[in-house]
């Protein structure tokens, strides 16, 4: 089995590459880091930062209308396929002693993009150097659920994963 610290785990080769286990065991971690960050998102959510029609605009995008339940859909399967995958991939160029923190490395970047993505706000007023209560609450809350998140993925998969280390 794997371990949570990247120098301490077996050595597989690069023809190995990541497998039918890595790959389970990612999607576990993303789905177990997508239920832990819930709670946070909805935070968010009830203080009226983070805006449900963000999560309608994603079954917008493949073609299904501005549903809500199938955007909430499309995001937890995006929280256990997409990112889960490119994490293992990255992961051991990424900055942190242990997949844990590395997971809150990933998570960081990753939620740069959900800011641009899920924030329903005015961003130009950020350049502006006006920041709004809104959008303060909309990023530490999000921010403090994508950590949730990356540690939760990198501590599972961690857990149950041979991780790859590549000689460079």
């Amino acid at each position: 089995m794997g371990s949570d610290s990247v120098d301490a785990v077996q050595t597989e080769s690069e023809e190995t590459g990541i497998g039918v286990r890595e790959v389970a065991a990612a999607s576990a971690a993303g789905l177990a880091g997508t239920i832990a960050m819930s709670p946070l998102l909805l935070a968010a959510w009830a203080l009226g930062a983070l805006n449900p029609d963000a999560f309608a605009g994603l079954s917008e995008i493949v073609g299904l209308g501005g549903n809500l339940v199938v955007g909430i859909a499309i995001f937890v399967v995006g929280g256990m396929t997409a990112l889960p995958l490119l994490f293992i991939s990255l992961a051991a160029f990424l900055p942190g002693d242990t997949l844990a923190q590395r997971g809150v490395s990933y998570a960081t970047i990753v939620w740069v993009g959900f800011v641009f993505g899920f924030y329903r706000g005015d961003l130009t007023d950020l350049y502006a150097g006006q920041i709004s209560a809104e959008f303060v609450i909309f990023a530490a809350l999000t921010l403090v659920a994508h950590w949730v998140y990356g540690y939760v993925l990198g501590a599972i998969y961690g857990r149950y994963a041979d991780v790859i280390v590549y000689d460079i």
